[in-house]
Order: structure tokens, then sequence, then C-alpha cells
């Protein structure tokens, strides 16, 4: 968010002041993890991951020993974001195959829920996550139809909704957020990208996370306040029991 020119500080301490409880940062790269670890320790809600992006790979081993460096902190509450994305031609599908592979690897070996990142690539997520027999996670920015999203569910998966189901446009998305069960559903900024319809042109931050939940709402004909807290019930069963693998 630095290099939007947002001041990080500024906006934790907002967005906690005014009732969020809890923040996961999800990784992309390996390059900042003591940061990224400084402002979990002076902000307890605020969980944090542990993985290369599939447009961040470079030297997968080298990579992959840096994740393993970061896990055994104890401060990592889930690996990722991995996946697959085929939007951008800039990392072969076999690399992004590999190196998603080795992320599921890590998140058996330390129990830890991985954070799956899929971009025009649903079919291949699910051969590699089957292939692999991966069955702890989410499957975050969900922008898939409703044929997915069983398979997902049927596999262990939460399936994660970011701003982009309040578009105009999103009726498909719309439709998928119906066909997931009520304690599989999570919410997210995906910031600084995806900020909902009413804020559409700025740059995203955890402050509108409130948007998404009102459609949520709206889709089942919840409260806002309800849906805040079934979500915020699945966040920590998803992450809270793994906050490190050291314990607290």
């Amino acid at each position: 968010m630095k290099d939007k020119g947002l001041d990080v500080d500024q906006l934790l301490s907002d967005v906690f002041s005014n009732g969020m409880e809890y923040i996961l940062d999800a990784s992309v790269n390996e390059e900042n993890f003591s940061e990224r670890l400084e402002y979990k320790k002076r902000f307890p809600g605020i969980f944090i991951s542990a993985g290369i992006h599939p447009n961040d790979i470079k030297d997968i081993e080298l990579q992959t020993n840096s994740i393993r460096e970061q896990i055994q902190t104890g401060h990592v509450s889930a690996i990722g974001e991995t996946g697959l994305d085929f939007h951008w031609d800039t990392v072969s599908a076999e690399r992004q195959k590999e190196m998603f592979r080795v992320h599921i690897q890590l998140s058996k070996e330390f129990d830890l829920p991985l954070i799956v990142h899929n971009r025009l690539a649903d079919k291949e997520i699910l051969e590699v996550l089957k292939s692999e027999k991966a069955s702890n996670g989410v499957i975050h920015c969900f922008s898939s139809n409703f044929h997915f999203v069983k398979k997902f569910v049927d596999l262990g998966f939460y399936i994660s909704f970011a701003g982009n189901v309040t578009y105009k446009k999103s009726e498909e998305i719309r439709e998928a957020v119906r066909h997931v069960p009520l304690d599989r559903i999570l919410v997210e900024t995906d910031a600084p990208y995806l900020a909902p319809q009413k804020k559409r042109g700025r740059l995203n931050y955890p402050g509108y996370i409130g948007y998404t939940i009102d459609c949520i709402a709206d889709i089942f004909n919840l409260g806002a306040d309800e849906t805040a807290q079934l979500t915020t019930q699945n966040f920590l069963n998803l992450f809270h029991s793994r906050e490190a693998i050291d314990g607290k």
C-alpha cells in the first residue's frame, strides 16, 4: 500500500479504531516479510501469510526456502497467496503449477490453510488441488461461476468474495454466492484493487469491506451485522487456531 502513496500506519489505526477486528495480510512475494511482521506485532488483529503469487515466481528453490524460513518464525497463519494466473503471460503454466504444488506441500507439512489465487484457470486449479489431495484453505477473490463453487467447497475450501461482487455486471459472481454454504463464506477487499461499486475508481482499502458485506447480506436476506458476524466466525475457524505453528 505504501507504493500507492497511502499511510499504512494511519490506515490500520483508523480501521481498527472503527470496528475492524481482524485483517489477513496476504503475501505476494518473500521480500518484505520483516516489515509485515512489524505491523502484525503492533496491531494484534493482523494475521499474515507466507507465499509467492504465481506472477512473482523467479527462483523456485530460493523462494521456497524463504517461505519455509518465514513459516518457522511461528507468526504465519496461512500459505499463499498461490495458485495459477493465466491472464498475464509472465510465468509459464508449468512453472506456476510446480510452485503451486510446493505451496500445497508446505500447507500440509505445517498444517496451515492455503490462500488460492485463480485467474482464468478454473479447471487447472481443480486438477492440481485434486491431484495433491489439498483440502484446507480458501479460494480468494472468487470470480468464477456457480458451477465451480460446489467443486471447491466439496474439496473442503472456503470461498472469499471481494468488491467485484458488487459490480453491476457481476451477476454471475452474485449467483455463485447463492451456492456457497453460509459457514464457508469469507469477505475481503483485495486492496488496493477491486474497490466496490460505490467507490469504484478509488484505491481500495479495508475500510470499504462493509460494501461487500452489504451485498452478501442482501443476497441471503440477512442483516449486515449478522453477515459480518458469520464471516468473522468463518475467518476464525479457518485461520485463528493456526495463527502460529509454535502457538502463542
